[in-house]
């Protein structure tokens, strides 16, 4: 098992995140909680746990100066942070010590099971089998979206729907296909790209999350451009499709610990009937993104 120590200020937050996960199925145990820095730095050299789960604003000694001292006493030890402080340094200064991910509260289960694998995974521990599973899938998706990349380079038309379902183990058929470019942009991303990357990361989950829920079969992956996204819709709703992307937007921008003025655009080509026109579909949501330098706005649709 795998020692975790849990700190908050707040027991409430304390007592969630013990009942939000089922830490022991995850290959996880709780070695020791906190309400105070100096506390928790206390486990930290008694417990040795493998992860410290900490909050950025703590009495005693808040989370990035105890990130700080409990890496002098234990080198290997990761960090997750969680905090409804939004404020720019915080963040950055908690990257500087290598924090593996933040959460940014109210929790979400989810968020939190999906780092708690990743970080499993990481330190070389037998990965669960739903996180194989899930890898495997987002591979396939990534492997998709770039064939349908290749085809908009090359001006060709994509796979049929049997093609790709027999190569990638898609479930595609008869509706509507729809490609689109989520591009996140924040000021001087350069000077703070392992924020970025972080931030990049957790935007690709919020888009593949919601995917999940709007449709069955979709592909996302992480390019040059942005998040391609590629949709495929038994029955097309306008309305529902513009609550997903809306969503997607205001999720995005609200992961503001890392970065103040986070803007998301969505760039959507236009519908089409069968797979072997994405690319068209595809092609538009490229140029949009493009063009957004010139003429910026959240919402940029071909249809």
């Amino acid at each position: 098992m795998l020692r975790v120590v849990l700190a908050d200020d707040e027991n409430k937050v304390i007592l969630l995140m013990q009942k939000l996960i089922d830490w022991e199925a995850l290959g996880y145990e709780i070695a020791g909680t906190a309400n105070d820095g100096l506390r928790a730095l206390e486990l930290v050299r008694e417990k040795q746990p493998h992860l410290l789960i900490t909050d950025v604003r703590m009495p005693g000694c808040d989370g990035i100066e105890l990130i700080q001292r409990a890496k002098a006493l234990q080198p290997k030890l990761h960090f997750i942070v969680i905090s409804g402080y939004r404020k720019f340094e915080y963040a950055q200064n908690a990257l500087k010590y290598g924090v593996e991910d933040y959460l940014l509260k109210p929790l979400k289960q989810e968020e939190l099971t999906g780092i708690l694998l990743r970080l499993k995974e990481k330190m070389g521990q037998e990965a669960a089998l739903e996180f194989q599973l899930k890898k495997s899938g987002e591979h396939q998706q990534e492997l998709l979206l770039d064939a349908l990349l290749g085809t908009v380079e090359r001006g060709t038309s994509f796979l049929s729907a049997g093609q790709a379902n027999g190569e990638y183990g898609f479930h595609f058929g008869n509706g509507t296909y729809v490609a689109a470019v989520i591009r996140v942009d924040v000021p001087d991303a350069e000077s703070y790209q392992d924020g970025y990357r972080i931030l990049l990361r957790h935007a690709l989950e919020i888009v593949r999350r919601e995917s999940g829920l709007l449709t069955e079969e979709y592909a996302a992956s992480l390019g040059k451009a942005g998040i391609s996204v590629l949709l495929y819709l038994r029955a097309y709703q306008a309305v529902e499709v513009t609550q997903y992307f809306t969503k997607i937007r205001k999720e995005i921008e609200n992961q503001r610990d890392l970065f103040w003025n986070v803007q998301t655009t969505i760039c959507l080509g236009s519908r089409k009937d069968s797979l072997e026109q994405a690319g068209e579909s595809m092609r538009e949501a490229l140029w949009l993104c493009r063009d957004r330098l010139c003429r910026p706005q959240s919402w940029r649709d071909a249809a």
